[in-house]
């Protein structure tokens, strides 16, 4: 018989909306206890040997499952195999769920991933709290068309996840470039183009190759004028086109100290100006959500 107290071996906070608590663990169990603010999503992979399985209990809160569609809440539960599709959680409201692994350990290997990744994350707040902001704002867009897109919790993720840290080389810029208030000379440009490489270089230990080729795809243009591979048209994939939009049009928009951001219609006449560089149906589809 095992007893466990209302106690927790360890604990983690990241992002600012997710609490991961280790509650019990040996070499063939592991329960711990995870909290999601409302508004949060969280991506799930089944476990890869068939001899485990992993079990998700909703002990407070509501969530919703895009992949079947579904609205589960108090007691309900998620079980998922070997065989099942990575799928997403997304919280309505404050959560907490408790998570059973069967034959395999999960905790640390997560709780080490997610306690890097927000070390970086607040080493960009502390250098250029616009680039965090940016960021966050891509995410949002990102989720609003990735459901538009139907696209599969596998892709979504991807999006998602390049999304947030597709700015993440700026930390390595100087702080006279990435807040300069005015237009940059041609070498402090050339200078600010390696945020890319310097965020491809960064990622790779904490995301898969998916993600990685998304965020540094970001700045290419589908004729070819973009950095850093000056890729052209399908070599640029479906995922990094959409995400250059949103980038973009979130540059656009957006108030910085130097200059005073577009208006929504300003933002889309131009893009429309610049078909031959964007996804036009990408344009579009983010047109007529944002009308909505």
């Amino acid at each position: 018989m095992i007893l466990v107290k209302n106690e927790f071996e360890e604990k983690g906070e990241f992002l600012d909306s997710i609490k991961l608590y280790k509650k019990y663990s040996d070499d063939s169990l592991e329960v711990n206890i995870v909290t999601l603010k409302a508004g949060t999503t969280i991506f799930i992979s089944p476990p890869k040997s068939d001899q485990a399985n992993e079990i998700f209990q909703i002990i407070k809160g509501k969530v919703y499952i895009p992949s079947s569609d579904k609205i589960l809440s108090h007691h309900d539960i998620i079980i998922l195999k070997s065989e099942n599709q990575y799928m997403s959680i997304e919280a309505i409201e404050n959560t907490t769920l408790m998570v059973t692994s069967i034959g395999f350990n999960s905790f640390d290997q997560t709780y080490k991933k997610m306690t890097k990744v927000s070390e970086i994350l607040e080493s960009i707040q502390n250098k250029d709290s616009y680039t965090k902001e940016h960021c966050l704002r891509l995410v949002k867009l990102s989720k609003i068309m990735a459901k538009a897109l139907k696209l599969s919790d596998i892709k979504t993720m991807h999006l998602l996840t390049a999304a947030r840290y597709h700015d993440l080389g700026k930390i390595t810029i100087c702080d006279e470039i990435l807040n300069k208030p005015g237009k940059l000379n041609e070498d402090e440009y050339n200078e600010m183009k390696q945020h890319v490489m310097k965020t491809k270089e960064l990622i790779p230990d904490y995301v898969d190759d998916d993600i990685t080729r998304i965020a540094s795809e970001h700045h290419e243009r589908l004729d070819g004028s973009g950095y850093p591979n000056g890729l052209v048209g399908d070599e640029i994939s479906f995922e990094g086109q959409v995400l250059a939009v949103l980038d973009t049009f979130d540059a656009m928009t957006t108030d910085r100290v130097y200059k005073k951001g577009k208006t929504y219609n300003q933002a889309f006449d131009e893009l429309h100006k610049l078909g031959h560089k964007y996804n036009l149906d990408i344009v579009k589809l983010l047109e007529s959500l944002l009308q909505k």
